[in-house]
């Protein structure tokens, strides 16, 4: 499956404001990370490419340990660990509500699947991430305000006209589990459905 706006391995990460720089030093991190067994977290400068935190987690999911403000206008990626059957789910509800919470010019993904190593990113959009909030419903920059996004954004994908593009969508490549070949295509569709609604650049590509 190819992501909304799809570009060469090159392309990626080269707006949002971030420079060859930083889109080397990210991929650089990424590829560190990729088969680790657990979710890393790491914030990097857009421009300079530094590295403002790597962290490990001990939990399913991975976060930087910084205030939402401390994040703003940085590049937040994080590995997405193996599964058996080389399918990653991409981003989920909750990492596109973290990029428009936390105002990141960036969020990505990196995971080792059946074909190679993917990037998922999903971009700032120009004027910003206002519009993202106000289609789900909050410009609270509380805790609860993210929840209250991310409920709403996951609570798209139990629609029955949602449930049946995705299953058409898994369909296109089949795999023994299919929980995980739904999910694959599922959030694979609601980023691509959140990046249309909110002018946001959604992206899924090759970089190894």
């Amino acid at each position: 499956m190819g992501g909304r706006g799809g570009t060469s391995a090159l392309g990626v990460g080269r707006s949002a404001g971030i420079t060859a720089e930083g889109h080397k030093s990210l991929l650089k991190e990424e590829m560190k990370i990729v088969d680790k067994d657990v979710e890393y977290a790491v914030l990097v400068h857009p421009t300079t490419g530094k590295v403002i935190v790597r962290n490990r987690s001990d939990q399913f999911a991975a976060t930087s340990g910084l205030t939402g403000k401390e994040e703003k206008n940085l590049v937040f990626t994080h590995n997405h660990p193996p599964h058996p059957n080389k399918y990653s789910w991409g981003f989920s509800p909750a990492d596109l509500a973290y990029a428009a919470h936390n105002d990141l010019a960036a969020i990505r993904a990196v995971s080792r699947e059946k074909d190679g190593v993917f990037v998922y990113e999903f971009k700032r959009p120009a004027d910003g991430w206002g519009k993202t909030l106000d289609a789900y419903g909050t410009r609270s920059h509380s805790v609860g305000g993210f929840l209250h996004m991310e409920k709403q954004m996951d609570a798209a994908m139990e629609k029955p006209a949602f449930i049946r593009k995705a299953s058409k969508l898994a369909e296109k490549n089949p795999s023994k589990n299919w929980n995980y070949a739904y999910s694959h295509a599922a959030y694979h569709l609601r980023a691509e459905e959140v990046a249309k609604e909110t002018g946001a650049t959604y992206t899924r590509t090759k970089i190894n």
